[in-house]
């Protein structure tokens, strides 16, 4: 007997919806992966481990950067943001210094959103204070504008100290366009807050006189 033709590859059938092997992908890849599958829990297992094998440094690599990325979305989706600059970025990184300048605007935009201000509260003002001599130009103006308004305006309700930063941090000439644009967000999200308060006033001011309006009615 004669042994069977191979197939061309053109008659090779390919399985699109298979799902690849962890064996198939590099670390960060595979943790990206698992999170896409909606495996929170086993994106943040993965994304920390390979964080902890790395040496110091690979920390600063785009590798290390993705896989926080992971670890920082999948704590979020679980519900375990609380302390996770003690837990994770400490323990991963050492200090907040050696922290990549991506992982921690996410971070904290990651944590305004999730409202974990107590956590929030002590790594911001960690960060500003050893990085005090570099805030306007961190991850590109991002951390700026994510800490001066995501952070002071919205999670912790402090909009005079957001224009403290912003007058003081954004102070350079090459800062006048993103300071004035940051001074004006700010502006806007009081008045928001102040309008809100004042429509809650009246509603609560208005309750009573329905309620006797409504008792009159039934005399």
């Amino acid at each position: 007997l004669l042994p069977a033709e191979e197939p061309s590859p053109s008659e090779v059938p390919v399985n699109f919806g298979e799902r690849p092997s962890d064996g198939d992908l590099a670390p960060e890849e595979s943790a990206e992966h698992r999170l896409l599958l909606r495996d929170f829990g086993g994106a943040r297992d993965a994304s920390l481990a390979a964080l902890d094998a790395m040496v110091c440094d690979e920390l600063g690599t785009g590798a290390a950067v993705r896989l926080a990325f992971v670890l920082g979305q999948s704590l979020f989706e679980l519900d375990e943001l609380a302390d996770s600059d003690k837990h994770y970025l400490r323990r991963v990184f050492g200090s907040f210094k050696s922290i990549p300048d991506e992982v921690v605007v996410l971070w904290l935009a990651l944590l305004a959103r999730k409202g974990e201000r107590e956590t929030l509260r002590r790594f911001s003002d960690a960060f500003v204070k050893l990085n005090s001599d570099r805030l306007a130009d961190v991850s590109g103006g991002a951390f700026a504008q994510v800490y001066s308004f995501d952070v002071l305006c919205e999670a912790l309700g402090e909009p005079g100290r957001a224009r403290e930063f912003a007058e003081g941090t954004l102070s350079g000439k090459g800062d006048a366009v993103a300071r004035e644009a940051l001074l004006a967000r700010i502006e806007e999200h009081e008045a928001s807050v102040a309008a809100e308060e004042d429509d809650a006033e009246r509603r609560v001011a208005e309750e009573p006189e329905a309620a006797q309006a409504e008792a009159a009615g039934e005399e």
